[in-house]
């Protein structure tokens, strides 16, 4: 308030605005060492994520893939449209195989894709070494399932199999070959364009 020379008062009045925050804080998902990111508000301006590895993205929903087993630090800053900012961190602890780039079984001994990525047909070359009961489906980024690809019991040998997502009204994006024979569990990067 300020005095004027006559005595009397005047008042300044000014609005001010209070933005909200953005939230911060974020889920994983693990496959051994990779780790898909949701963050609980996937709408906002920009994400910066730092994976504890030296390694960092800025989309909302990463995946990555850690080289080795350890706890990892992983921090999350976000900003919302207003201009406002917000952090959080947790300690991630990932081990086993590196899921998009795992080591083969002894019974799975080749496994390739091609031509990857793809705008139609994916090729499915796989090698086992006797006969197993084989899964391959695809998954998102979630480990939602998007497609069963093959169950079957099959021989030893080399197999192939052509796969089409266009015909299983699949969306662009990277996903996840997942081939399992018996309990061993292999997993490759399938990036699918239009």
């Amino acid at each position: 308030m300020k005095t004027l020379a006559e005595g009397r008062a005047s008042t300044l009045k000014k609005a001010i605005a209070v933005l909200p925050l953005p939230l911060a804080s974020f889920s994983e998902t693990k496959l051994y060492r990779t780790v898909s990111f949701h963050p609980v508000d996937s709408t906002e301006t920009s994400y910066i994520w730092l994976f504890g590895d030296g390694t960092s993205a800025s989309i909302a929903k990463p995946v990555h893939t850690y080289s080795k087993d350890s706890t990892y630090l992983v921090t999350l800053k976000v900003t919302n449209a207003g201009g406002c900012t917000a952090t959080d961190t947790a300690s991630v602890t990932v081990y086993g195989k590196s899921g998009v780039n795992p080591e083969l079984s002894d019974i799975l001994t080749d496994l390739k894709i091609y031509p990857n990525p793809s705008g139609s047909i994916f090729n499915i070359v796989f090698s086992i070494t006797e006969m197993r009961q084989v899964a391959i489906c695809l998954e998102d980024v979630t480990g939602k399932i998007v497609a069963n690809i093959a169950e079957k019991e099959m021989s030893q040998g080399e197999h192939q199999i052509q796969f089409n997502p266009g015909e299983n009204n699949i969306s662009t994006g990277i996903y996840l070959l997942k081939l399992t024979v018996d309990q061993d569990i292999t997993i490759r990067k399938l990036i699918y364009l239009k």
